[in-house]
């Protein structure tokens, strides 16, 4: 397995509006493991993503890749190196579906008007991977809301960055696709990268996911195994609910049953 680069937060501490919205995270990421981040809304779920693909500046503590802080590498580096798919999928521009996908090698000193063959096969991958090969040369904003989050992740596919950090990747997706993503994630873990995912569906987390960190107001309140951070008390205490658990041959399965 290629040895890949590691994100890493110390004493994270993130202020939005003049408020701590993070306090003390620290999270070591390591290559070849897939991470869930769950926790209820409003945990500082989408904050700590965005803090550690370098948009939020620590008000303290800090974010590094393999040791040297994110303010110390310069910006086209960390974008080669860490890819980041934000929530919500909005495209501006009718640009088509290739040339989206195309924007993730930007990093690598592309150009879309001549793209490298380095380029197009990384392009070509990345729209198999998920499913939107079919659409290349449509308008992506003639898309549905499902199709155009797939174009999304092909984007960040084709930066084959060591490490990918994805905000509910899954939203807006059918159930098959749910599954087809989070494999395609996971399978990047499998092959050496770090991979963080936020997501709000307990189940999918512990069904994919090596790793679960779970937040609370701000603070990792576990992180673990996610049959271990799954317990019957975090379930009450940090999402107010009761639980229906089962264990399979392919995992815990999670269903929230009932307000508590």
């Amino acid at each position: 397995m290629t040895k890949r680069a590691a994100v890493a937060t110390q004493g994270l501490a993130v202020v939005l509006g003049g408020r701590r919205v993070i306090e003390d995270v620290s999270i070591r990421l390591a290559p070849g493991a897939m991470v869930a981040i769950v926790g209820p809304n409003g945990a500082g779920k989408t904050t700590v993503l965005r803090a550690m693909a370098g948009l939020l500046p620590p008000a303290a503590g800090d974010v590094a890749i393999d040791g040297t802080s994110l303010a110390r590498v310069r910006p086209a580096d960390r974008a080669r190196r860490i890819a980041y798919l934000p929530q919500g999928h909005v495209f501006h521009w009718p640009m088509p579906v290739a040339d989206v996908v195309a924007l993730g090698r930007l990093p690598h000193g592309a150009s879309l008007t001549d793209l490298r063959p380095a380029d197009r096969h990384a392009v070509e991958r990345a729209m198999r991977a998920t499913g939107v090969a079919e659409f290349a040369d449509r308008p992506v904003t003639t898309l549905s809301g499902g199709e155009r989050a797939r174009v999304a992740l092909a984007r960040v596919l084709a930066v084959e960055a060591d490490t990918v950090l994805a905000d509910e990747p899954v939203t807006s997706l059918d159930p098959r696709y749910q599954l087809v993503v989070l494999d395609i994630l996971r399978n990047l873990a499998r092959a050496g990268h770090a991979v963080v995912t936020v997501l709000h569906d307990l189940g999918l987390a512990a069904r994919h996911a090596d790793r679960m960190i779970v937040l609370s107001s701000g603070r990792v309140v576990a992180d673990g195994a996610p049959d271990a951070v799954l317990s019957t008390g975090l379930l009450r205490e940090v999402f107010g609910v009761e639980a229906y658990r089962a264990e399979t041959e392919q995992g815990p399965v999670v269903v929230p049953w009932r307000l508590v």
